[in-house]
């Protein structure tokens, strides 16, 4: 199967009906956000939409990933990743993430890093979330280790246990230190979840008692 990468502008109702399909098959009601703000964010700039297709344009879409900047720091957030889930488990997903790392090094040398979140780890170790983990490790990203405490609002009134991941770019070495991160979740929280900002804060200052990174 040949894959090719798009940066997407201006979605045809093709790309837009076929994008709907990966994305809401991959992604529970509760993580998502309202898929217009995504149409709309890859026309306005405000969200930038690569795509993997299997073969050339108009070629069906495969693969989607979407990044945003992230407010107030040097780092891009990624929001979703995700394939078409009859090729799950054929490289896609991997070649894709690499190509989205390489094509954020090439267009913004002010960007040093990518982050986003993921479900926190199970005890079971072939869960769907560790294996989640595990394919971005394999790809060079790494956990947060002082956001542990990290967690998302529900549509209920609660939370979900999350972890921030993160890649670094542009042969960036050091690790982020707190007010990095503090940065990043305060961005997060801005872009994903403005109506938290209660939590947003107590997640802010749970990083206080957390060891640094290494």
């Amino acid at each position: 199967m040949t894959i090719t990468f798009h940066h997407l502008t201006a979605p045809t109702p093709g790309d837009i009906a076929q994008i709907r399909t990966v994305y809401e098959t991959n992604f529970p009601p509760v993580m998502r956000k309202p898929f217009r703000e995504l149409v709309d964010g890859s026309r306005t700039g405000d969200v930038i939409l690569l795509v993997a297709r299997e073969g050339d344009p108009p070629a069906r879409i495969v693969g989607i990933a979407t990044l945003a900047e992230l407010p107030h720091t040097s780092s891009f957030y990624l929001g979703f990743l995700a394939t078409d889930q009859m090729l799950h488990n054929q490289g896609i997903g991997g070649k894709l993430f690499d190509h989205m790392v390489e094509w954020v090094a090439g267009v913004d040398r002010s960007k040093n890093a990518i982050v986003w979140e993921v479900e926190a780890p199970e005890a079971e170790p072939d869960h769907i979330h560790n294996r989640r983990i595990r394919f971005y490790e394999r790809h060079g990203a790494r956990v947060v280790g002082m956001a542990h405490t990290y967690r998302m609002p529900d549509d209920k009134g609660g939370v979900i246990p999350m972890r921030l991941m993160w890649i670094p770019l542009q042969g960036r070495t050091h690790p982020p230190d707190r007010d990095e991160v503090a940065a990043w979740i305060a961005g997060i929280y801005a872009l994903v979840y403005p109506d938290s900002p209660e939590l947003c804060a107590q997640l802010i200052a749970e990083l206080d008692n957390a060891a640094p990174e290494t």
